[in-house]
């Protein structure tokens, strides 16, 4: 059953939104009014229905809404872009709840169901200009849960596989505005669900893969929430690449695929907001992609006092900075050395260096290096990335800084790699921003 902590809220939300105002003629505003109550009637009937596994009103439920909603706003109109793009994602939302009504009752629909209604009930108010006026501090960790149940739910809908393994980590971060919490939603909602939509059905390996990871910055309590979607879909060409994020662009391919063009361009402008970052890489045509975007979050606890947690930074000069990158994927290590090139502290390229197994990058004259990018994998080779960390740390060489480059930051892998003798963390689709700020935390670098 549904919470009274999620039914008070909404309920807030419904009375609030009644009393809108709008720019529009006295006529209009007498239509926009009757719309909201009929929506506050049909969003009240379908918690009801959820919480009674009553699927026939809970699909009549969402079916009022949509015509509701498209009686005010309908399809094709010169609508608002703001207004336009939240559309977007209650009539998305919309169709996976009518999709959900048809199915066999069970636990997961209905927590899938619960999801979108707590999705709804705050996107439904910005249509009408209204702002929830409780928003509480939310954990990271609560705020992606409902958008993975919907995007988990499409994907199984279109034969994907929906790849993810929840990190304790995010259970100690919190977002504190309803911005950038709603942002957040938005936007890995609509990344999962782009990911989804164009992984063609003539692909070998149907799946998409979200990863989140936490990157600490100078600030004692605030970090970034970092959200890394990989497809493996139909790609991006260069021509359309060079256009991903721009309003109305749909891309080469879009007689294959519908689509609207506002999505990328609406992400863009979301994450912008709210001093985030959002960006791409392609791995090439049916080949895949990788977005990925970080959003400001904060720590749930009082900062640890600094004699605790202190750091011996090393004094070094950004074109002396010798790197190494340990990883089996030759395309993962180029990947690496863009990211260390293009974070903007000066490192050179002739200074980093590659090895594609552990027997190799001990082969080298590891003393040599201020920096090594450790896969903790290595796909099937003799050594994982725990025993060459070991075997360097037992050496009695320089020590240099260590930084898995893992996909699975979980406690227990997190934990693993720690007793090996890593540094810190970071994954392979970190923005360069980011990349600097995890440097700064252990190098200082002379001009």
């Amino acid at each position: 059953m549904i919470s009274l902590k999620i039914i008070i809220p909404c309920l807030f939300i419904y009375v609030s939104f009644l009393s809108a105002s709008t720019d529009t003629e006295p006529s209009d505003e007498l239509f926009i009014s009757q719309t909201q109550r009929v929506t506050k009637d049909a969003l009240g009937k379908l918690i009801q229905a959820i919480n009674s596994r009553d699927y026939k009103t809970g699909s009549e439920c969402t079916e009022t809404l949509y015509s509701a909603i498209n009686a005010v706003f309908p399809s094709g109109a010169n609508i608002d872009p703001s207004i336009r793009s939240y559309l977007h994602d209650i009539r998305h939302h919309l169709t996976l709840l009518t999709d959900s009504f048809t199915e066999q009752p069970s636990i997961e629909l209905e927590n899938i169901q619960t999801a979108g209604f707590e999705f709804l009930s705050l996107l439904i108010p910005k249509v009408f200009q209204k702002t929830s006026p409780h928003f509480s501090l939310k954990k990271i960790s609560t705020i992606v849960g409902n958008t993975i149940h919907l995007s988990a739910y499409y994907a199984k809908q279109n034969a994907v596989e929906f790849v993810y393994k929840p990190s304790a980590q995010l259970e100690k971060f919190i977002v504190t505005d309803e911005n950038t919490a709603l942002a957040i939603r938005r936007v890995l909602f609509n990344l999962l669900h782009n990911a989804v939509h164009y992984t063609s059905s003539q692909s070998e390996t149907r799946q998409v893969k979200l990863h989140i990871t936490i990157a600490d910055s100078i600030d004692s309590r605030l970090s970034y929430a970092q959200f890394i979607i990989t497809d493996s879909g139909v790609g991006i060409s260069p021509d359309d690449f060079k256009k991903l994020f721009t309003q109305g662009f749909r891309g080469s391919k879009e007689k294959v695929f519908t689509g609207s063009g506002t999505g990328l361009a609406t992400c863009k402008k979301l994450i912008e907001e709210i001093k985030g970052e959002i960006c791409c890489i392609s791995f090439g045509e049916n080949s895949g992609s990788l977005f990925w975007f970080i959003a400001p979050v904060f720590l749930d606890e009082p900062p640890v006092a600094a004699t605790s947690s202190i750091i011996e930074r090393k004094n070094i000069r950004s074109s002396n900075m010798k790197v190494l990158i340990v990883d089996d994927a030759r395309s993962a290590r180029r990947v690496l050395a863009n990211a260390m090139k293009n974070c903007d502290i000066g490192i050179l390229e002739k200074n980093i260096d590659e090895a594609e197994d552990g027997e190799k990058a001990l082969e080298k004259n590891i003393d040599q290096y201020d920096l090594i990018l450790m896969d903790m994998c290595l796909g099937s080779q003799k050594m994982d990335g725990s025993q060459v960390t070991r075997a360097i740390r037992t050496r009695n060489i320089k020590q240099p800084v260590i930084f898995s480059i893992s996909g699975d930051n979980d406690a227990e892998s997190m934990t693993s790699a720690l007793n090996a003798g890593i540094d810190d963390f970071f994954s392979k689709g970190t923005q360069p921003k980011m990349l600097k700020m995890l440097l700064e935390k252990y190098f200082h670098f002379d001009v």
